[in-house]
Formats: structure tokens, sequence, C-alpha cells
């Protein structure tokens, strides 16, 4: 299950709506008093617990009917589904997202189906034991420290005995039951380390087919950087050089379009121009024709003397029209030879405003040829597909680096093929206790209640050796958490692995002071001080160390249920009471579990932040 957004409105201090993103891995949620932090967390678990004792106090009484929320989240099997509740009414709706309509569908019976989906992801967990392992707020560990620094004792419990006659038969039945506790741990602990191997070849698989993904993924991008070589020659600076292209391509569109407009209107003006023959004149005709037939009647004609003077104006009168069709001719020729020279000009300027962009655009147009673009736009889109494909290629050759964790693939294989063949050999040695009872609760109860019969007939039966092992003679202090009542029938087989692990991780938290947390199957407490052989109670620490044993404890238990419950671990300040040094070994331990699992911190104060992390500032 992971959480992908939560978004609050009119929730607690949040009046307005609050909208909060979440990833997997390390989720570090700041803010300083009164942000919202503890209100974020009440909401998440009133989420995942929908009787929450804190859901009513997230009702905001200056506007109660707007107090709702809801949570977007992902299931194990990759749907996504969304979450509202009406704070107010106490209401609550449950809708499934469909990809064909990209909508959240109302499912039937949502609050029932989710009951049972958070049991499913929870590994079994009633609702309300939910926030008791997934959820730790700071008021529980000052509650722990304080009443392990009361010193507070419980007496211890007593069965009450119940006769039940043959004390021989009693002895057999012990000494039947001491076996199969004998040979239940032996089956505990194998299936354990079966686990323990699943879940290593679970991992290994999962690292085989990312490696598998992105190598095909990577000879893909390859196969497509192969079909885009002629770019490889190409500079950084392509897209500059496509940019100066297409301007200078836009300045020489401009030009020719001047250029074109300008020839237009010279050869329209041209076009008008008179272009017939002088002959074909008919002032010139006309001229010509008064002119020569006035001058024939002069010389030829015996005119009176009063009617010469007229044929003499006539004659002039024709000559003057001879005189001014040839002028006008002229200064039509004269214009006609302008235009027609004007417009060779033009051809010729256009000519060499060609040649010259020709030349500027002659080393972009080899790109094209050499990269075989149709134009300045293929080009762009080639090289931009190019240098993306190169850097997908290098993204995808660090991930291929990462995924093994800087381990060979060989080496992989071989740690896979090697824990496949201790899966064979310990399932051949579970099947050679097939039919035999794995509830070692009850088989102990029973131990117990034999050996109070046959203590009240004065028969000593007990073994005490488990007992010495851990208290050492030292008077243990009441339990943290009932690990047996969490973990239920789980116990048995989980509970090794707890207590391991808590060790582990208190050696860890208490920068190596203490080299040993001891947990007894009654969840009492000891811790070893290093170096001194010295064994205390943790009524004898300080609070800070106290919450280390309690937090100690609380990542033990989910961690041992995180290889099958996917619900995220969600804290709010739980490190308030320990030290800067121990508050940044923690937050590096929790980012290591994060790598599996989701992990959500609310803090006031702020750690640094690494890649992988999801900050959220409140």
């Amino acid at each position: 299950m992971l959480l992908v957004e939560i978004v609050m409105q009119g929730v607690g201090p949040f009046s307005g709506t609050t909208k909060i993103d979440l990833k997997g891995g390390l989720n570090l949620v700041i803010g300083g008093n009164e942000s919202g932090k503890t209100t974020i967390y009440n909401c998440l678990f009133s989420f995942l617990d929908i009787k929450h004792a804190d859901s009513k106090c997230l009702v905001n009484w200056d506007e109660p009917e707007t107090s709702r929320a809801a949570l977007i989240f992902k299931s194990r099997d990759g749907e996504t589904y969304k979450v509202v509740q009406d704070y107010l009414k106490g209401q609550v709706a449950v809708f499934k997202f469909n990809p064909s309509s990209e909508r959240f569908d109302l499912l039937d019976r949502g609050e029932a189906w989710l009951k049972e989906f958070l049991r499913s992801e929870s590994e079994g967990l009633e609702t309300e034991d939910i926030e008791q392992v997934f959820g730790l707020q700071y008021g529980a560990l000052l509650s722990i420290s304080a009443q392990a620094n009361n010193g507070s004792k419980s007496a211890p419990a007593v069965s009450a005995w119940n006769d039940k006659g043959d004390v021989h038969l009693n002895e057999k039945r012990l000494k039947e039951l001491k076996e199969a506790l004998k040979k239940g741990e032996e089956l505990s602990q194998l299936e354990y380390q079966m686990d323990e191997v699943q879940n290593k070849i679970d991992n290994l698989n999962k690292k085989l087919r990312d490696f598998k993904a992105v190598e095909e993924r990577l000879e893909a991008v390859s196969r497509e950087l192969g079909e885009l070589k002629d770019f490889a020659v190409l500079s950084a600076d392509v897209p500059e050089l496509v940019s100066a292209y297409e301007k200078r391509e836009q300045e020489r569109g401009d030009g020719l379009r001047r250029f074109e407009e300008e020839l237009l209107i010279q050869e329209e003006e041209l076009a008008r121009i008179p272009s017939n023959p002088l002959y074909k004149n008919k002032t010139f005709l006309i001229g010509g024709g008064i002119a020569i037939l006035s001058n024939i009647i002069i010389f030829s004609v015996n005119l009176p003397a009063m009617v010469q003077p007229l044929y003499w104006v006539a004659f002039l009168a024709g000559v003057g029209m001879l005189g001014y069709t040839i002028f006008k001719e002229l200064q039509v020729n004269t214009i006609r030879s302008e235009k027609e020279e004007r417009v060779k000009a033009l051809h010729a300027e256009m000519r060499k405003f060609v040649r010259r962009y020709e030349r500027e655009n002659a080393p972009f147009l080899e790109l094209l040829k050499k990269t075989s673009s149709q134009n300045a736009a293929d080009l762009r889109r080639g090289y931009g597909n190019y240098r993306e494909l190169l850097e997908m290629r290098r993204g995808l050759e660090e991930k291929r680096g990462h995924v093994l964790e800087g381990v060979d693939k060989k080496t992989i294989e071989d740690e896979h093929q090697s824990l496949q063949t201790r899966r064979k050999e310990l399932h051949e040695k579970i099947s050679g206790y097939a039919g035999m009872s794995t509830n070692l609760y009850e088989i102990k109860e029973e131990i117990e209640r034999i050996e109070t019969e046959l203590s009240s007939h004065g028969i000593k039966t007990g073994d005490t050796r488990a007992d010495e092992v851990i208290t050492g003679g030292v008077d243990a202090d009441p339990p943290f958490l009932d690990i047996k009542k969490i973990l239920k029938k789980d116990f048995a087989r989980l509970f090794p692995r707890i207590r391991e692990e808590a060790r582990r991780i208190m050696e860890r938290l208490s920068l190596g002071r203490y080299e040993q947390l001891d947990i007894d199957e009654d969840s009492r407490v000891f811790l070893h001080i290093k170096g001194k052989g010295k064994k205390i109670t943790p009524s004898m620490l300080s609070p800070g160390a106290i919450a280390q044993i309690y937090l100690s404890m609380h990542l033990a238990i989910f961690s041992a249920l995180s290889s099958r419950a996917t619900l995220p671990f969600i804290f709010d300040n739980p490190l308030i009471l320990l030290d800067p040094s121990r508050q940044l070994s923690a937050v590096e331990l929790l980012r290591e579990m994060g790598k599996d699992n989701q992990i959500i911190l609310l803090s006031d104060h702020s750690y640094p932040v690494v890649a992988g992390d999801h900050l959220v500032q409140l």
C-alpha cells in the first residue's frame, strides 16, 4: 500500500484546503509547533483505522460542516483508490480509479471493503491494532519513559491449578510437549530462515527483472540512436544554427518579396508605355499628309493670291504635327529605356541578393544533406530526438549501475542460484516436520499448566535456564509492548527475527554503547553495557535511552511484518528524546528501511535531505 496524496479541508488547524503529496521511501514532513503535524498523523490513521479514537478531534469547530479529508493510495496490485471521510457526520466513501474513464467510481460497501483490505495489507492485523505497529507518537515515548522511571512492577501471572489426577501421565505428556516444543522451535526457525531466503530471492528477482528491463530499454535506445547516427557529427550549437538559418530565410523571403513587388510595379508601368512604330501614329500620318498635300497644291496649282496663305498655314500645321509626334516619340522612347534599365537592374540586384544568401546558407544546407533532413524543422526535430535519446541512454546506463547496487550481474546470478539451492534444502527439511503443530504459544501454555500442576504435588520439573539467560538475577521491568498479543499466531514464527533485529537496531541507535538488547517471550527487556559485562533494566536508564529501546522494539516489529505487510510507517516527532547525533543515526536507519517501505516522519526538526528523500515543508 503506497500513500500518494492526502487532501484536508477544515481539519484541525487547516481551515482551508491543504494537499500533501507523498512518495515511496522516506517522506520528511517538517513544521514548527502548531503547524499541524499531529493533525496529519491522526488524519492518516483515521483512514487506516476508521474508528480511530482521535477522529472526532479532527473536526474544525469554527466550520464543522467543512471537516473532511481524502486519501489517495495504491494497492500492492497497482490499483488506485480514494477514500473520503466526513468527520462531522462520521461517513466514509471509497472510490476506485477507472483507467478507461479516468474517473474514480464509487464502491458499494466501501467501509467494509476498506477494513478487509487493510487486514490483508497488514497481514491480518485488526484495524484497531494497526497504529500500534505502524504508527508512533512522541506522547507514547514520554509515557513509556515516565512509566519505566517510576519503576512500576507487575505481579507474575500464575495459572490456576486444575488437578488432572495421574502425575505419571502428566510427566509423560510434559515430556512429549517439550519434545514437540523443541521440534516446533526448530520448525519455526527453519520457516524463519525460509522467509529470509525467499525475501532475498524475491529481492534478487526484482533486481534481475529491473536489470533486464533496463538492458532491453537501453538496447532499444541504442538502436534508435544508430538510426540517427548522422546527427552524432553535429556540434552542440545546432539549435542556434537552425535559428540563424530560419532568420536568414525569413530575411531572404522578405527581400525577394520586395524585389518582386518592385519588379511588378516597374513591369506594369513599362507595359503601359505605347510601343507602336511611328508610322502607325495617326497624328504623324495626318500631319505628314497635310504637309505633303498643301506643298503639292502650292507648287503645282496656280492659286489666287488670297488663297495661297491658307495653304501655307496648312503646310506649317502639318509640319508642326510631324514635329510634335516625333518629339513625343522621343520622350516615350527615353522613358521606356529608363524603365527597361530599371527592370534589368532590379533583376541583377535580385540575383546578387539570392547568391549572397545561397553562400551564407551553404554550410547549413550541407548539414541538411549530411543528416538527410528535408528542412530546418526536420533537422531540429531529428537533432532534438538524438539529444533526448543520448540523455536517455546516459540515464539508463546510470540506472543499470544502480539497479544491482554496484554488484556485477554474474555475482547476483550466482547468489540467486545459491539461494534457490538453499531454499530447496530448507523445503526438504521443513517437509520432514509435516503434520507438526507450529502453534508454540498453545504448547507453552500447556507446558506451563502441567508444570504448575506437578509443582502443586511438590514435583520440580520446570526448566528455568531460559529465564536465567535473560534475567541473570536482575528483576525485570514491566514490558513496553506486548509482542505476543500484537503478533498472535505469528508470534512463534516472527519473535526470533524481532529479537535479533531489535538488538541490531539498538546497537546502532545507541551508537554502540549497548552491545546487546535481550527480549524474552513476555516482552521484558534487559540491556548489556558494552565492555562492562553489566546487565541493566530500562528503569535504570535515562528517558533518552528508554526511548531508544522502545524505538528499537517498534522498528523491529515493523521490519518483521513489512516483508509481507505493505502499510506505511508513520512517525509523529518520535526522536524528541534523542540527542542530535542519535537523531541523525535514527533518520539514516529510517532512510534505509524506506528503500523497501514507505516511511512518513513528521518532525519539528530539519534533517539533511539526500537523493531519494521527499521533503514537505508545512
